[in-house]
């Protein structure tokens, strides 16, 4: 039998909501792909990587509060990685809108799950007012001031592909 770690926040109903599908689904989990999951609460990204120091599995789901810095983030994704490079590291983006904060763990992880995007893939190659499609509109089209206040993040260089980006409809 494979293990599999959920470690993320239970701080809010999306990053629960994200959730449910390894809760629903954790009979077919296990009699499909013989893959036992356990959820294991954690608020923050260091939290998550004590608990990744802690347990042993094959396969980790990272699950963060949606507040967590990215740059702070990419450092801990960077010593999980270091710490366990055989591991699958799979991060859920908590972010509801399209946009993430967090390409800049592309290097670090297997896959980076989003749960919807971009018509167009190559749209996240942009730069947006704010970070978003959405807070681009609202600046140009009501001159709102999104100083300070950025929602997005540059692909890293190397990952132009974006092919650890993955959609998933569940």
């Amino acid at each position: 039998m494979r293990k599999a770690l959920i470690i993320g926040s239970n701080r809010d109903s999306i990053v629960k909501a994200q959730c449910e599908p390894f809760t629903y689904s954790r009979k077919q989990l296990l009699r499909q792909l013989d893959l036992k999951v356990q959820y294991i609460p954690a608020q923050t990204f260091s939290d998550i990587a004590e608990v990744c120091k802690q347990h042993e599995s094959e396969i980790v789901f990272l699950l963060p509060f949606w507040r967590e810095d990215p740059l702070e983030s990419e450092q801990i994704m960077k010593k999980i990685r270091e710490d366990h490079p055989e591991r699958k590291l799979i991060f859920i983006d908590p972010f509801a809108q399209a946009s993430t904060k967090y390409f800049n763990l592309l290097p670090y992880v297997d896959r980076l799950l989003k749960r919807q995007r971009y018509k167009k893939i190559d749209d996240y190659k942009k730069h947006y007012i704010g970070g978003s499609q959405f807070t681009d509109f609202v600046a140009q089209k009501w001159n709102y001031n999104f100083e300070g206040w950025y929602v997005g993040s540059d692909v890293p260089s190397g990952y132009e592909d974006l092919k650890p980006f993955v959609i998933i409809v569940y």
